[in-house]
C-alpha cells in the first residue's frame, strides 16, 4: 500500500514585538544634540541647510508698511456765527463756540508733515552700528640682497678688471664640487649651453665685446668658445690669434693634466706592487718560521730519546 504524501506543516511564529530604536545623539558636538539636527550627519546637514533657507526667505520678506494717517482737515469757521462746525470721534458734526479775538490765531491752517510715515528720529546707519576693529598695518620684511658692502655669499674668485683684481659679490651660493666624474661631465654639458645662451643674450642686448672659452679636463673634443658679433666684426684678425693662443693653452693643460693623471696612476700601481711584494715576503717569512719551528721540535724530541736511553743504561 502506497503511503500518502506527507503534508508540510508550518509552525506559526508568534509575532515579536518590534523594538523602537533609540534616538542617536552626536558625541562630537557640545550638548550632544540629535544626529538628525547635527552637522556631522547627512540628515542633519540637510535640515540645517533647510532652516537657513527658511530664515533667509523670512528676512527678505518686506515688512508691513505703516498706513499713513488721513490728511489733516482744519475746522472751518462760520462767518455769520460765533461758532464753528467740527467732527467728533463718531463723525457727527457739532458746534464749537469760539472767541472772535482768537479766531484768526487759533484756526490758522497748519501745514501737514511732508512724510508722516517716516519717523523723526534718524535711524543710525549700519556702518556706524558695527564696531570697527583696529587694523594693524602689516610690515613687509625687506629681503637681504648681496652686495659688495654685504657679501652674503662671499665674493667671486678670479674676476678682474684690466690688470687688477675686481671685488664682486656673489648673487647666489656657489655649488659644491661634484665628486662623481660622470655626473660632473653631464652637468658640464648642461652648463655649457646655459652659459653660451646667456653670453649671446648679454652681447646682443648691450652690444659689448664678449669672449668666453671653457674646457673640461676629461673632454676629448677641443675647447668651447663664444665671441660676440661686435667682436667678430671689428677684430676678426685678433680673434684668430686669440683662438690659437687659447687652443695651445688648453692643449697644454690637458696634456699636463693627463700626465699628472698618468703619474698618479703609475705611482698607485707601484704602491700596489710594493704592497703585493711585501705581502709575499711576509707569507714566505711565515712559512719559513713554521719550518724552523718544526725542525726545532724534531731536534728536541731526538735529544729527549737519547737522554732517556743513557739513563736506562746507567741504571
Amino acid at each position: 500500500m502506497a503511503g500518502s504524501p506527507r503534508k508540510k506543516t508550518t509552525k506559526s511564529l508568534s509575532p515579536t514585538k518590534s523594538r523602537q530604536r533609540a534616538p542617536q545623539r552626536c558625541r562630537k558636538c557640545p550638548g550632544r544634540p540629535l544626529r538628525s539636527e547635527c552637522a556631522h550627519s547627512r540628515a542633519g546637514r540637510e535640515k540645517l541647510a533647510l532652516d537657513d533657507r527658511h530664515d533667509t526667505e523670512e528676512s527678505e520678506e518686506p515688512q508691513n508698511a505703516i498706513p499713513a494717517p488721513p490728511p489733516y482737515e482744519a475746522p472751518q469757521p462760520d462767518p455769520d456765527t460765533d461758532h464753528i462746525m467740527a467732527n467728533d470721534s463718531d463723525g457727527a458734526q457739532v458746534e464749537i463756540p469760539i472767541d472772535p479775538v482768537l479766531l484768526a490765531e487759533s484756526f490758522s491752517t497748519p501745514e501737514p508733515p511732508e512724510n508722516p510715515s517716516t519717523p523723526s528720529t534718524p535711524v543710525p546707519s549700519q556702518a556706524s552700528s558695527v564696531s570697527s576693529s583696529p587694523q594693524v598695518p602689516s610690515r613687509r620684511t625687506r629681503r637681504a640682497r648681496a652686495s659688495n658692502v654685504n657679501p652674503l655669499y662671499d665674493v667671486v674668485r678670479g674676476v678682474g678688471r684690466g690688470s687688477e683684481e675686481l671685488r664682486m659679490a656673489r648673487v647666489r651660493p656657489i655649488k659644491a664640487p661634484i665628486r662623481n666624474q660622470k655626473a660632473a661631465v653631464k652637468y658640464y654639458d648642461y652648463a655649457v649651453k646655459d652659459l653660451m645662451c646667456r653670453a649671446e643674450s648679454i652681447a646682443n642686448a648691450t652690444g659689448c665685446w664678449l669672449y668666453v672659452a671653457m674646457q673640461h679636463p676629461s673632454s676629448r673634443t677641443p675647447f668651447t668658445h663664444y665671441a660676440s658679433r661686435k667682436l667678430r666684426r671689428e677684430a676678426e684678425a685678433d680673434l684668430g690669434s686669440i683662438h690659437s693662443d687659447m687652443n695651445r693653452m688648453m692643449s697644454q693643460l690637458k696634456r699636463a693634466d693627463r700626465e699628472q693623471f698618468l703619474d698618479f696612476v703609475r705611482s698607485q700601481e707601484r704602491a700596489q706592487e710594493s704592497v703585493r711584494e711585501a705581502n709575499a715576503r711576509a707569507e714566505q717569512a711565515a712559512s719559513e718560521a713554521e719550518r724552523l719551528k718544526g725542525e726545532l721540535a724534531a731536534r728536541e724530541a731526538l735529544l729527549n730519546v737519547i737522554i732517556n736511553a743513557a739513563r736506562q743504561s746507567t741504571a
